[in-house]
């Protein structure tokens, strides 16, 4: 599978290269800039390519010549045109000038993106595409206006009401939804791309969906789409209504609630490396609990693909939160799996004592003793446990358990 994505925005043609790469792994997608390439030259290799997306505005040119140009080319693929602000004249004539589908990017989600590619490939005679899209999100043909909260303009998101706002973090603002296919409250993370200054926070975001789409876990939260409109960025998970391991720390921990919790981080971490993701910012806020009381680990927007490498971050840049960082982490050094063990290490040291493992009067502070303090001590009446924390807090990785299966190796 070949595609080709024509377009003048890099976000758009990053989210939709990551699409691609979620349904199909093997896929070759090349992203083509027109405003900095031109039109394609005539000896370009159109042979291997099995389907474009061509977007409306390509810089001062139109679209639509692009696509008239385009059908006069002998053997051209399937192309699948797109608008940010289309009506139903501009598909007309896409179609009319040899477009085998349309799609607003107002109303995109992966799976609509998905169904047209393969719809488009298999009618051109290209062959049989393996599998449905993997996830079940809404394809409605309504979108839905809704005022949300404190938020001064109105977001419309296809297939969902909004229901109130969660929270807000650097790169997102979280708001409880109503799905309007099955009834059933989920979360959606939304990023307004107009005003995120920084790229790689768009990255760090389609990033996020990539990398939770390849676990396999109970205790690592479910998600159901991502999509784009014109301005936003969104991602559908879970909702889950029993709060954080934060709050539940502050309220006391009985120690076999903190081993039972303990036991299914690892059960999630588990499954998180054997994905070969290295999550990188594990704490107490990223553990919530569904309302049965089992965990959902979440919030992967800086975990790192050990197979596929993405520019988000760079060897001596620290990403991490500083009371549960690793000393090679706090350090900058690049990290493994084992970094998320010291991790685990600190948080389980909070839940059975209620504080966090150091304490410093600034974040540097609190680097310098991840790396350089002793390992710290339990209470006497935990000393049964000291033994846990000395193995997953050890100051170098190779000391550390090697592996989540190495200390949990049944399931929980």
């Amino acid at each position: 599978m070949h595609v080709l994505i024509i377009d003048d925005a890099p976000d758009f043609r990053a989210l939709a290269s990551q699409f691609v790469a979620i349904e199909w792994p093997n896929a070759r997608v090349d992203e083509y800039d027109p405003v900095a390439q031109g039109f394609p030259a005539a000896d370009f290799a159109w042979d291997g390519v099995d389907v474009v997306l061509l977007d409306f505005m390509l810089g001062m040119d139109d679209g639509l010549d692009w696509l008239q140009r385009f059908r006069a080319i002998p053997g051209m693929p399937p192309i699948i045109f797109m608008t940010g602000s289309g009506s139903e004249d501009i598909a007309a004539r896409a179609i009319k000038l040899g477009a085998t589908d349309y799609l607003r990017k107002h109303d995109l989600s992966r799976q609509r993106l998905i169904e047209v590619i393969r719809e488009s490939v298999q009618n051109a005679g290209k062959g049989k595409l393996p599998g449905p899209a993997r996830n079940d999100s809404p394809d409605d043909e309504f979108a839905v206006r809704a005022e949300a909260g404190d938020v001064v303009e109105t977001i419309h998101i296809n297939g969902y009401r909004i229901l109130r706002k969660l929270g807000e973090g650097g790169m997102a603002v979280v708001f409880l939804t109503e799905h309007l296919k099955s009834g059933e409250e989920r979360v959606l993370k939304i990023l307004d791309t107009r005003i995120s200054a920084d790229p790689a926070f768009l990255d760090r975001f389609i990033h996020e969906y990539g990398v939770i789409s390849k676990i396999d876990s109970p205790y690592v939260v479910r998600i159901y789409d991502q999509g784009f409109t014109s301005d936003h960025a969104y991602i559908s998970m879970e909702h889950l209504p029993g709060g954080d391991l934060k709050e539940r720390i502050a309220a006391g921990l009985p120690v076999d609630e903190a081993l039972r919790i303990f036991r299914q981080l690892i059960g999630a971490l588990k499954a998180v490396h054997e994905a070969g993701i290295v999550h990188r910012d594990l704490k107490p806020q990223n553990i919530m609990f569904r309302a049965d009381g089992s965990i959902a680990l979440l919030d992967f927007g800086v975990a790192r693909d050990t197979e596929i490498e993405h520019n988000i971050t760079h060897q001596g840049f620290v990403i991490g939160t500083p009371n549960y960082m690793s000393p090679e982490q706090a350090e900058g050094h690049r990290v493994d799996h084992r970094s998320d063990l010291y991790s685990v290490g600190a948080i389980l040291f909070e839940m059975l004592t209620g504080k966090p493992p150091y304490k410093a009067d600034s974040m540097p502070g609190l680097m310098y003793a991840h790396i350089n303090f002793p390992i710290p001590q339990l209470p006497r009446h935990l000393a049964e446990y000291q033994i846990l924390i000395n193995r997953l807090m050890a100051k170098k990785p190779a000391q550390r358990y090697q592996s989540a299966l190495e200390l949990l190796p049944e399931p929980d």
